[in-house]
């Protein structure tokens, strides 16, 4: 059942992550991958928040597995940031490709431990 139910949480993290990233690229054009960034931002910030949640209340690890590892496993996109700040070394926005790098690492770590705050 563990198995079934985090590749359903997992089927649904992928798919609002095209869908959230469609929505976000259709309505703002740039070189930027705020697509990614906001996804990976509050997937971060759900995972932490999972995470506290779970280790505040004493739950079972069966949330923790089935939201976090297929929930926000799915959501969350590493190949894809890394894939999209390649693109942008190559296509010379150096700055773009920094500002990717360092931003969605310093907010990820930041909201994950916000959501690990308000547990």
């Amino acid at each position: 059942m563990l198995i079934l139910l985090t590749g359903i949480a997992g089927s649904v993290g992928a798919v609002l992550r095209y869908l959230t990233d469609k929505f976000i690229s259709d309505k703002i054009y740039g070189e930027f991958p705020l697509g990614t960034f906001i996804i990976n931002a509050s997937g971060s910030f759900l995972l932490g928040l999972i995470v506290g949640l779970g280790s505040a209340h004493h739950l079972s690890s069966f949330y923790s597995t089935v939201l976090g590892t297929g929930f926000c496993g799915a959501f969350t996109t590493f190949s894809t940031y890394m894939y999209e700040t390649y693109n942008l070394i190559m296509s010379k926005s150096y700055l773009q490709a920094t500002l990717n790098l360092l931003g969605t690492t310093a907010i990820c770590i930041t909201f994950a431990a916000v959501g690990l705050y308000l547990k």
